[in-house]
C-alpha cells in the first residue's frame, strides 16, 4: 500500500483512484515503471495538479521510502536564502570553529528531494544542480570542502520547461539531467469524466472530517461541476466541495450552495476599448493579446500577479506570452 500526504487524505484512495479516475490511473501506471530505480523524475502540469503529492508517491514507492523526503521551493525569489535552503552554509569564527548549516540536499541523504517550480531556479543555482546530479557532490556556502551526497532528484514545474530552454532562461543541460522520466499530469478540464468522481470522493472526506450529514450532490450541482473550466484543477475542486459542504443545509449540495465562480452567469469580463467596432470585426486573437499586454503593464511585468487577475494560471501566460512574441529575450 502507498502512504499519502494530507492531499490525499484518505488511505484508500489509491486503491480507488485505480479502478475510478482514469488520469490518475495512467500517472501510477507510470509511477510503477520506475520504482526500482533511481533517475530523476520531471513532473509538468498546471498549478493545483498535485504535483508535490505525486513526487511524494514516487517516493514512498521507491526503494528510498524509508528516507527523507524534503520540498524546496525554486521559485523563490531571493536567491540567497534558495542557494542556503538547497546546499546548507559555514563559516569560520574565532578560536578555530566552524558554524554550520546543513542544507535540504544534505538532509536528504539516501531519501529524494524534490525541487518544486524547477524552472524558476535562478541561472547560477542551475550551475550547482547540474553538479549535484552528475557528481552526487556539494560545497556548502561559504566552504570548500566536498560533501558527497546520495539523493534521489524529482522536480516540478508548471510552465513548459522546453520553452524556458529556448528563451535562454533554463540550462539545457540541467533540463535533459532532470527530465529523464518525464511524467506529464493534464489539466482537470481536460478529464471530465473523472470530475464527478473526485467531486464525490471530496464530499465524502469533508463531510465525515465536518460531521455533516450529506451524502451525495444534486444533478443540477453536478452539471455546473462538470461544466466548469477549472482553472485552479484539483486544488481548487477541493475548496470548492469543502465551501459547499460548509453552507449546505439539505442532504446533497444544492447548486446555489457552490461559490458563484462555478455559475456561468455570473461570470463578468471586462471588455476591452478598440474605439469604434461598428465597421469591424476584431479577432478573438487580438483581443487576447491586447488583454495580456495590459495585464502586463498594470502589473509590472509581473507573471504571478497577471496571471491571477486574468483568471489563468502562471504556465499558461507563459505559454500565451511565448505564443504573441511578447516575452523579452535576453
Amino acid at each position: 500500500m502507498i502512504e499519502f500526504s494530507n492531499d490525499f487524505l484518505y488511505d484508500n484512495f489509491y486503491d480507488s483512484i485505480s479502478t475510478n479516475c482514469e488520469l490518475f490511473h495512467k500517472i501510477f501506471s507510470f509511477i510503477r515503471c520506475i520504482t526500482s530505480t533511481d533517475i530523476p523524475v520531471l513532473i509538468d502540469g498546471e498549478t493545483g495538479m498535485w504535483k508535490p503529492s505525486i513526487a511524494q508517491v514516487i517516493h514512498k514507492s521507491s526503494k528510498r521510502k524509508h528516507g527523507d523526503f524534503l520540498i524546496v521551493d525554486c521559485s523563490n525569489p531571493d536567491e540567497n536564502a534558495l542557494e542556503i535552503e538547497l546546499f546548507g552554509h559555514e563559516q569560520e569564527v574565532p578560536y578555530h570553529h566552524t558554524i554550520r548549516k546543513i542544507g535540504k540536499l544534505e538532509q536528504t541523504h539516501g531519501g529524494s528531494i524534490l525541487l518544486d517550480e524547477v524552472g524558476m531556479t535562478p541561472s547560477a543555482i542551475q550551475a550547482r544542480l547540474l553538479q549535484v546530479i552528475q557528481n552526487q557532490e556539494i560545497y556548502r556556502v561559504g566552504g570548500t570542502n566536498v560533501v558527497s551526497i546520495d539523493v534521489r532528484i524529482i522536480a516540478t514545474t508548471s510552465e513548459s520547461l522546453e520553452s524556458a530552454v529556448k528563451l535562454g532562461r533554463f540550462r539545457e543541460d540541467l533540463f535533459y539531467r532532470i527530465a529523464v522520466f518525464p511524467i506529464h499530469i493534464p489539466p482537470l478540464r481536460t478529464s471530465r469524466r473523472d470530475i464527478k468522481f473526485l467531486a464525490d470522493y471530496f464530499l465524502k472526506v469533508i463531510a465525515k472530517k465536518t460531521d455533516k450529514p450529506i451524502i451525495g450532490i444534486s444533478d443540477d450541482a453536478m452539471k455546473l461541476l462538470i461544466d466548469y473550466d477549472w482553472p485552479g484543477n484539483i486544488k481548487e475542486m477541493k475548496e470548492v466541495i469543502e465551501y459547499a459542504v460548509n453552507v449546505e443545509k439539505y442532504s446533497k449540495i444544492q447548486s446555489k450552495s457552490l461559490p458563484k465562480e462555478i455559475h456561468p452567469e455570473q461570470k463578468v469580463k471586462p471588455a476591452l476599448q478598440f474605439g469604434n467596432l461598428e465597421d469591424k470585426i476584431i479577432p478573438l486573437e487580438e483581443i487576447e493579446k491586447q488583454a495580456l499586454i495590459h495585464a502586463m503593464k498594470l502589473t509590472d511585468n509581473n507573471i504571478q500577479i497577471a496571471a491571477k487577475a486574468l483568471g489563468i494560471n502562471r504556465a499558461t501566460v507563459y505559454r500565451k506570452l511565448d505564443k504573441y512574441n511578447l516575452l523579452i529575450k535576453h
